[in-house]
């Protein structure tokens, strides 16, 4: 006799999905490092500069010499500490006020639970004035490193030899192959075409 199968436990099920999810998600991606530069680019949430790579908490000594993007800098490191306060701030008046919701509804006492659903309101608006603050540093990173970028002497955009296939020496009595064969000469030019001859024009019909 086939014995029945007892259901999964709804938690279970949501559980192993948000884990499936999950590792859906989790594809390893290796970033592309730009050739060796004096120029400054961002490479995901890293700096590459002269073949290195730096965290963004290194921005200012990296445009080190160029006042304006200096001043970028600065200010980025100051929209980023206030993003990195709101976001603690934000998780931990979250936390407190779902412990209160718990707390309250444990009790069965109504004013609590609203308070506890207000702070934790609270705590999510101060998350979002976090993410706020954090794109706003983002966009001091960019401004610093095309402002260094643009500052840099004209010799240091001048772009590479492209790469070429040396020339092998051939020995006595064979023929280069295709690929290292001597370019062609220029093709003669074209002779002029004839000047068309003119045609006669008809002769009348005779009158009967």
């Amino acid at each position: 006799m086939l014995s029945r199968r007892a259901p999964a436990h709804p938690l279970t099920t949501a559980l192993l999905a948000a884990v499936a999810f999950a590792a859906a998600g989790c594809q390893i991606s290796l970033p592309y490092t730009p050739r060796p530069s004096p120029r400054i680019q961002i490479v995901e949430r890293r700096l590459a500069k002269n073949g290195q790579l730096h965290d963004f908490s290194h921005l200012g000594a990296l445009v080190k010499g160029n006042p304006a993007a200096e001043g970028e800098a600065r200010a980025y490191a100051s929209a980023a500490n206030v993003a990195t306060a709101l976001d603690v701030v934000g998780v931990l008046t979250d936390l407190s006020g779902l412990g209160v919701v718990i707390g309250g509804a444990a009790a069965r006492d109504s004013s609590a639970v609203t308070f506890g659903v207000t702070l934790a309101l609270l705590g999510v608006d101060f998350m979002l004035f976090a993410n706020s603050a954090s794109s706003q540093a983002h966009d001091h990173v960019t401004n610093a490193v095309n402002i260094y970028n643009d500052g840099l002497p004209p010799e240091v955009f001048a772009p590479r030899a492209p790469w070429s296939v040396p020339a092998l020496p051939a020995a006595a009595g064979t023929a280069l192959p295709p690929a290292y064969a001597p370019a062609p000469g220029p093709w003669p030019t074209p002779a002029p075409a004839p000047a068309p001859s003119p045609t006669p024009a008809p002769a009348p019909l005779p009158v009967p």
